[in-house]
């Protein structure tokens, strides 16, 4: 399965505290039975899964993924894997794999949370130090951009726009644990945080099966242990300072991954805030929705619906949720889930299904009478097909399409991925463009945009992406 491989390929260039490890080692006498490697590896996984950043596509936030590749790669077979963790007692098997459709669906178990827990809430010393997946010291390199791409090729990238150190509020990161507290047990709020707590209210008051007490909880259990595992990684990184080694590797469209587990690329929005205090987040408006129109409108395709949210993205978003009873957040996701081919039909394939697991079948129902969203999704259906057809006539290599950043794909996969394909190699080029002028500025690298830590020309950004990529690309700005 693609997301398999996927998942074993961000192990890569990851790593963890020393001192976990060392921590499993005087607290679990099952741990220290095990090999060196396999306690490694272990721990990898313990750390890893707890951060919850990869999600099971049954939709269930709290159980991930483990590959059986996965499982062969780091312990000789799956058998040997599943032998380990009847004797640690760490993770529980919820959901039983179904061949064809999805992978075993795996939750951290009790035991194995008391002891991150019980790390991550306990002094520890700066500097012990951070080992890769291997067991061997992580060395930071000097760039942060790989050289080599996640198809084995030249990145496109300079290197040299950003180092692989990025300076993080470690002090906030440590207090946010007792805002997540507050949340979870009632104990006191540290001054400050009060949009962090409306946050969490708003989830809790919530409609659809992502809202609720439970949704809010876990939100904040999932923040307070990213936020501590970003401090730990910070404090033992041996930079002086909290400094967080961040590195990318450019995929197989041309985005840039963040390395790794836990990243301030995919952790929770709270936590990035608390991380990256006092900068800015620098966002392509309805980046792929944007392209799409200007995309289609290069071919003569009319989009009036696509230009219609365009030019009324919050209202629509807010007609959308009033119609189907579900959050504004909610209703973006439906915006994006739609232009990759996500319906509102009852369907078994899953990523038709994206809307209904996210809102549930009677708000999708609901949707189904609402107008302006089905003359929308119908309109990106025809799009994309003009577009691809377009992007296939336009390379010369046969059976295969290119991007705007000239990367390849079959042409025998499905419609949605060689959409994705194209937006995302534009969407690349369009960050690639930015980079240049914000040049020691930077401190992260989203897909649709940057964080930087001062206040940027917004105006002469817009003109970079324009003059490189010819597409008119609106950008927003947030403090953070």
């Amino acid at each position: 399965m693609a997301i398999a491989r996927k998942i074993l390929k961000s192990q890569v260039g990851g790593y963890l505290p020393r001192a976990f490890k060392r921590w499993l080692l005087q607290h679990c006498g099952e741990f220290r039975e095990l090999t060196p490697g396999e306690q490694q590896k272990l721990a990898m996984i313990l750390w890893s899964m707890s951060s919850n950043r990869y999600r099971h596509n049954s939709g269930d936030a709290e159980l991930n993924p483990i590959p059986w590749r996965q499982k062969a790669a780091w312990f000789g077979s799956a058998a040997r894997f599943d032998q380990i963790n009847e004797a640690l007692g760490w993770f529980e098997l919820r959901l039983k794999a179904r061949k064809g459709k999805s992978m075993a669906g795996w939750a951290v178990a009790e035991r194995g949370r008391e002891l991150l827990e019980a790390y991550l809430s306990g002094k520890h010393e700066p500097g012990t130090g951070l080992d890769d997946e291997n067991g061997k010291p992580y060395r930071t390199p000097k760039d942060a951009i790989r050289s080599v791409t996640s198809t084995g090729k030249k990145t496109r990238f300079r290197r040299d726009h950003l180092p692989a150190l990025v300076e993080v509020d470690g002090d906030r990161l440590h207090e946010f644990q007792r805002v997540a507290d507050h949340w979870l047990y009632g104990t006191p709020c540290p001054a400050g945080y009060d949009w962090v707590i409306q946050r969490w209210q708003a989830i809790r008051d919530g409609v659809g099966p992502k809202s609720g007490p439970e949704a809010s909880n876990w939100r904040a259990h999932c923040a307070r242990t990213q936020a501590g595992q970003l401090y730990l990684a910070a404090v033992s990184s041996g930079a002086p300072g909290f400094m967080l080694p961040t590195t990318y590797v450019e995929s197989d469209a041309g985005r840039l991954y963040a390395e790794g587990a836990l990243n301030l690329q995919n952790c929770v929005g709270e936590v990035r805030r608390v991380a990256l205090a006092d900068c800015y987040d620098v966002d392509i408006s309805n980046a792929h929705w944007s392209l799409v129109s200007q995309m289609a409108g290069r071919l003569d395709v009319a989009t009036p619906m696509i230009r219609h949210y365009l030019d009324n993205k919050r209202a629509f978003r807010a007609e959308v949720a009033l119609a189907a009873g579900i959050s504004r957040e909610d209703a973006k996701f439906v915006m994006l889930a739609a232009i990759y081919g996500a319906t509102l039909a009852r369907t078994t394939e899953a990523h038709k299904r994206a809307v209904a697991e996210r809102i549930g079948n009677d708000a999708v129902d609901r949707l189904k009478a609402h107008g302006p969203l089905v003359a929308l999704i119908k309109e990106v259906g025809g799009a994309g097909r003009a577009i691809i057809d377009d992007y296939a006539c336009r390379t010369a290599k046969k059976a295969v399409l290119v991007n705007d950043a000239g990367r390849e794909i079959a042409l025998n996969r499905p419609p949605r991925e060689l959409l994705a394909h194209i937006l995302q190699g534009a969407e690349s080029c369009a960050l690639q463009a930015m980079m240049p002028r914000l040049e020691g500025q930077i401190r992260v690298l989203q897909h649709d945009g940057l964080t930087v830590s001062s206040k940027p020309d917004l105006a002469a950004l817009e003109a970079d992406i324009q003059d490189a990529t010819s597409y008119d690309l609106r950008l927003e700005m947030t403090r953070l």
